[in-house]
């Protein structure tokens, strides 16, 4: 199973996890600007149990730039 976030591109939903880890982990840093309130951790945990959710998220665009090295292309004609 797959998600399309950008056109012709696309992440493994099994994938999302990952990304979700790599995401908490950083908003985690000390060094990290942002926090996350008990509304994002619900959010997560919600994308945690429906992957396709992420595309539905408030926090996609929050997420996306960890979401980067996971995308794969796929071209069609």
């Amino acid at each position: 199973m797959i998600i399309f976030l950008i056109k012709n591109s696309f992440i493994h939903v099994n994938l999302v996890s990952y990304v979700l880890d790599d995401f908490l982990d950083s908003t985690n840093d000390d060094s990290s600007i942002e926090e996350l309130d008990e509304l994002d951790i619900l959010e997560i945990k919600e994308i945690r149990e429906n992957p396709r959710y992420l595309t539905k998220s408030y926090l996609l665009s929050r997420i996306e730039p960890f979401l980067l090295p996971f995308y794969e292309r796929r071209f069609f004609k």
